[in-house]
């Protein structure tokens, strides 16, 4: 719903960084399934008053967060590598762009 401040994180995200409108419509699906999904494990657990369903979805929610910082994390170190990686290319060029270095032909004739 509007008020709901994950839908405006959500929308915002599926509308950057150029998405298509299919993988837009897909991100706003599975969160939206996401959120349906966790609000009913909730009502579940509150209707049933046990306190161990609570502490299961719990545990299962923290497994998945600790995923997901392990996943930035990872998404951090490539980023970090493919920018030395670069770097390291464009030093050893003396500078000079990658396209134009790959444009040269291998040898003379």
């Amino acid at each position: 719903n509007g008020n709901d401040p994950d839908s405006s994180n959500i929308q915002k995200r599926s509308s950057r960084g150029g998405s298509s409108d299919a993988k837009s419509r897909n991100w706003r699906f599975l969160f939206d399934n996401l959120k349906r999904a966790v609000g009913y494990i909730y009502s579940m657990c509150e209707q049933d008053g046990d306190i161990e369903e609570c502490k299961e979805a719990i545990m299962v929610l923290r497994n998945r967060i600790k995923e997901f910082e392990g996943l930035i994390q990872y998404i951090e170190v490539q980023a970090s590598y493919e920018n030395f990686r670069r770097q390291t290319q464009l030093s050893s060029m003396g500078g000079t762009s990658l396209c134009y270095k790959t444009t040269q032909p291998a040898f003379s004739t």
